[in-house]
Formats: C-alpha cells, structure tokens, sequence
C-alpha cells in the first residue's frame, strides 16, 4: 500500500461515505499498525494497542471497528478469546481504481464480469449496493442470513425503510427485522401494518406528556381568568 495515497482515497470515499469522528480516527490508528507491520496482507494487534492509538473505549472502539467493516474500510477475524484479532485493511486506492476501470472498460467485459457476481439482480444485496453502499462479505453474510430467517421481500422492505429515514447501515435494518421476527412478522403487508400501528400510537409517556401540557395551559387560563374576575 502507498500510505499517502490511502490516506488521500480514504478522504475522498468520505466524502460519499460519512464515517463517524471515532470510526476515522480508529482507521487511522489500524494504518498505522499495519505500516509498522511492513503492510501485512493480514496482521494481528491486541485490542487494546489500537483503543490507546485512536484514544477510545472498548464499547465505542467495538462500535467504530463494526462500522469498518460494514462500511468496507477493514476485514476483521477472531481467533478466540485469548489470541489477538487478525486485521486486513482493503485498499480504498484499489477499489477506485477499480471502478474507474469498470467504467471506462469494453461492454463485453462488464457483461462478463456481471455473470460472475452471484447477488441475483433486484435481490436484496443488489438492492443494499445500489443504495446503501459498498456490499462487503461482513454485510453480504448478514443479509443472506436475515433472509434466511425471514424472506428476501422481507429484508429488502427494511432497507427501503432505512433509506427514506436516510440510515443507511445495515444495523438499523437488523434493528427493525429483529422487531419484525420478535413479532411474528412473515409478510411484506403486516410489516407495513406494524410499522404504520407504531407510528399512529404514541407511547404511554407522550400521551401522559401531552394530558399534562393541556392541564398546565388550563390551569393557566383559569388563574389568569380568576385573576381577571376578582
């Protein structure tokens, strides 16, 4: 990898692919752990080196490192609780040079390489790639086991809904699924029946919130009116 050029593909998929502050300065500290380790295609690093590089919790670090991997910026592979965790950092210099050449190749080859991808067109993955983002095996695994468990129409609603609430991680799409199944949700026509039942009742606290918004206004009126009286 060149280091420089990296740094500079990582700031330009940025600006497509907001990160948060910790995901960014963890990506930073992983850099500098893999250039120290001579740009190892994988390496392994304690945890806790990498916390005190990026200056962050273990529950905030676990929440940058998952939003890494969903986002295609890093490979992670446990090896057990007592053995460090192997890393691969993916080349953001590659991968646009990459989908540069995609672009500008001959119509024959991306047809060819089209036959080769095994996402079915219109499927959820394709769906997840066209409008969510990069589809890495972390996410690919995760989608194809949620349609395992529910259905393929099933998943994809979740990530319509993602999108119009513009949250485009996967997680908030297991979020809804996890309510879905927890529910008993089997079809696309009572997942839109829940999602509408939630939005039209309000919870106890808003209405119990609300009941003593209005008492306070006419108690108001009614010291004001009293006032006025006497």
């Amino acid at each position: 990898m060149n280091y420089l050029k990296e740094i500079n593909a990582f700031y330009k998929k940025l600006e497509q692919t907001p990160l948060s502050g910790s995901a960014i300065s963890l990506w930073h500290a992983f850099m500098n752990v893999n250039n120290l380790a001579d740009w190892k295609e994988e390496f392994t690093v304690a945890s806790w080196v990498v916390r005190a590089k990026a200056g962050l919790s273990e529950g905030t670090f676990k929440r940058a490192r998952n939003e890494l991997k969903e986002y295609g910026y890093l490979i992670h592979r446990a090896r057990g609780s007592r053995l460090s965790a192997a890393y691969q950092m993916v080349s953001l210099q590659a991968t646009m040079d990459r989908n540069v050449y995609d672009k500008t190749a001959p119509l024959v080859k991306q047809k060819k390489k089209q036959k080769e991808i095994v996402v079915v067109e219109g499927g959820p993955h394709s769906f997840y790639e066209q409008n969510m983002g990069m589809l890495t095996p972390f996410i690919a695994e995760s989608i194809t086991k949620w349609c395992e468990e529910l259905s393929d129409e099933l998943v994809m609603e979740s990530m319509k809904i993602a999108v119009k609430q513009n949250k485009l991680l996967f997680q908030y799409c297991e979020g809804i699924l996890k309510q879905w199944e927890k529910r008993g949700v089997k079809t696309v026509q009572t997942a839109n029946l829940v999602e509408w039942e939630s939005k039209k009742v309000p919870s106890r606290k808003s209405k119990k919130a609300a009941n003593q918004s209005i008492f306070d206004e006419l108690r108001a009126e009614g010291d004001k009116w009293i006032t006025e009286k006497r």
